[in-house]
């Protein structure tokens, strides 16, 4: 019996029967918890890979535009504060509209969808290394332009234009990696900046415009390998 008649005439279970469903309960739970984390996480990965893609196809256009040059990851501080980075050279080509004061890289807010920022990672995690835009946002992204192929980094506030066939292996090139800074260099991943939001592993963008994930311990810290050096 899995119950007994109060004299009421009301039915009720039993102690016993009560933490059974309890535990059968907290035993389901423990199983499909870590199903359904991992399958948010899966849903983050394919999302970031979706963001890289986006960001490729705005590279190559800016490339067409310019010469074969990509923008330097972020330019010396005494140009235009509010468009630094790489991220502000491309915004046109991603969502076709001059960079405006309307503009925002914060994540999820704004008028815009970011796709500078992985949603595997926290907005409160990212540095803050360019001056706020004029509407208060701190302009974190958390991809950073690697400027391997030039060896272009000159110091934490400036990087200069890349010319892309230098890259002479692209496939093998990180140009874009999960990065808290501009720059996704050697120099800088190693250093403060590098992410490595997905369980273990980050995506990253290569010069042939193909997105893959690389775990961190097979991520050379050669500067120049053709992980980062692109020959």
């Amino acid at each position: 019996m899995l119950y007994f008649r109060e004299k009421s005439g009301k039915i009720a279970f039993t102690l016993i029967e009560l933490l059974m469903v309890i535990s059968i309960i907290a035993l389901l739970a423990s199983i499909l918890f870590p199903a359904l984390n991992k399958a948010k996480a899966k849903v983050r990965e394919i999302s970031c890979s979706s963001n890289l893609r986006q960001v490729g196809v705005a590279i190559s256009s800016y490339l067409s535009d310019n010469n074969l040059w990509l923008p330097g990851a972020k330019e010396a501080v005494w140009e235009n504060p509010y468009t630094q980075s790489w991220t502000c050279k491309i915004w046109p080509y991603m969502y076709n509209t001059a960079l405006s004061a309307d503009n925002d890289f914060e994540a999820k807010t704004g008028r815009d969808n970011n796709v500078f920022t992985c949603p595997a990672t926290r907005i409160s995690n990212l540095e803050t290394i360019l001056y706020p835009g004029p509407t208060g946002n701190s302009n974190k992204i958390s991809y950073g332009l690697n400027t391997g192929p030039r060896d272009s980094y000159i110091s934490y506030s400036e990087t200069l234009p890349t010319y892309f066939p230098n890259a002479t292996k692209p496939a093998q090139w990180a140009m874009v990696v999960e990065s808290s800074y501009y720059p996704g260099c050697k120099q800088l991943y190693f250093g403060l900046y590098g992410l490595i939001p997905h369980q273990k592993f980050m995506n990253s963008l290569y010069g042939d415009g193909h997105v893959a994930n690389i775990y961190w311990s097979k991520i050379s810290h050669d500067g120049l390998n053709v992980f980062w050096f692109g020959k």
